[in-house]
């Protein structure tokens, strides 16, 4: 597999707190992904197991390791993508968000 280089350790952000140019580049490394095949491999993967890791013991580990793997291959696709980390999702501001609805 193919590894580029990224001095920065990697932090995961909340989607909502990226700059648009980060943005920019997620999109296009997922569709690149998509383009090669890569994400579709993924998406199959959790859906063949999620009957075998839903509501089980190793549902936390299993989707920390394939989000590791997810991210891998996003950082393996180009260059300029070396960097991203998977975003994650803000729990307090979807809360606050759906309570002020």
């Amino acid at each position: 597999a193919v590894v580029y280089p990224c001095a920065a350790p990697r932090v995961r952000k909340a989607w909502t707190a990226w700059s648009a140019e980060e943005r920019r580049r997620w999109i296009a490394a997922i569709r690149l992904l998509d383009a090669q095949g890569h994400y579709a491999a993924f998406v199959g993967m959790h859906l063949y197991n999620a009957d075998l890791i839903h509501s089980t013991a190793q549902f936390f580990t299993w989707h920390r390791i394939l989000t590791w793997e997810f991210e891998n291959a996003v950082r393996a696709s180009a260059p300029e993508h070396a960097c991203l980390t998977v975003p994650v999702w803000d729990w307090p501001r979807a809360v606050s968000a759906r309570d002020a609805a």
